[in-house]
């Protein structure tokens, strides 16, 4: 038990959050900045505590299978816990996709979002340098 609370108060062990309600989605939509690239729009804003949360926004609409949807939520939750060391913390985010991915393999699809996000994150200065 004392290696998990050890653990959370490390300054490393950031933990990535979900945004879940639509307050919390739309005051970073209307209120954050905007960076937008062939396939996803990242929308971020700064805040004072020390979490970095993030949510997602994919519309049935350019990602009709819902299988498809949830592994592309997954592949973008999962770039940010990867990226978490480089993450500068206190940052909203809300990644939304505006394109469609076509019918690539998953492979591909992987690489895509995590080089589009890579680009998007740097611009924005959600990565540190």
């Amino acid at each position: 038990m004392e290696k998990a609370e050890n653990r959370s108060e490390s300054p490393f062990c950031v933990k990535i959050e979900h945004l879940k309600k639509s307050c919390e989605f739309r005051d970073v939509l209307v209120n954050g900045h905007k960076w937008q690239g062939e396939l996803v729009a990242l929308y971020s804003k700064q805040e004072k505590n020390e979490s970095i949360r993030v949510g997602t926004i994919i519309t049935k609409k350019l990602v009709p299978k819902a299988t498809r949807r949830n592994y592309i939520r997954r592949l973008i939750y999962s770039f940010f816990v990867d990226r978490k060391k480089d993450i500068n913390p206190g940052f909203l985010s809300v990644v939304k996709v505006i394109g469609s991915f076509g019918t690539g393999t998953k492979k591909i699809l992987s690489q895509t979002i995590r080089r589009e996000l890579s680009m998007l994150a740097e611009r924005a200065g959600i990565l540190q340098k």
